[in-house]
């Protein structure tokens, strides 16, 4: 195979990176990568990367599974680009969790019901002091 069809599977890879990133535009991902990298590369070097003018290297590979944090085989082949927003659901169904059983914990210490729904509200004279002086 000639190296042209493996520089397009490395350019797609850093497409998919930058569209994954926080990155609005191809110099923001290049800073992002300059970033993480120590200083290379530049947009100049990034933008003849994405449009095939030169090589990409393979650090920058790297550099861009890194900043999205993948693993360059993930990147690479694109498998896990769409399994990402399943683990950040994960992710943010996991501290949601956390956080609600946090709430009841404090709810309860102070003498609150667990939620609104068992409970429309608690007038004041209800509260413990604590929450009376803090409310």
């Amino acid at each position: 195979m000639a190296v042209d069809p493996y520089n397009q599977r490395a350019i797609d890879a850093l497409q998919r990176a930058q569209a994954m990133s926080s990155a609005r535009s191809a110099v923001a991902f290049a800073r992002l990568l300059a970033d993480r990298a120590g200083g290379s590369p530049s947009a100049s070097a990034y933008r003849r990367w994405i449009t095939g003018e030169a090589v990409v290297p393979a650090w920058a590979l790297g550099v861009a599974a890194e900043v999205v944090g993948m693993t360059v085989e993930e990147l690479v082949s694109g498998e896990s680009a769409a399994a990402a927003p399943d683990q950040w659901r994960r992710e943010v169904d996991d501290a949601l969790g956390r956080l609600e059983a946090e709430m009841i914990e404090v709810r309860q210490t102070l003498g609150l019901p667990w939620s609104d729904r068992q409970e429309e509200s608690t007038p004041e004279h209800d509260l413990p002091a604590r929450a009376r002086s803090t409310g």
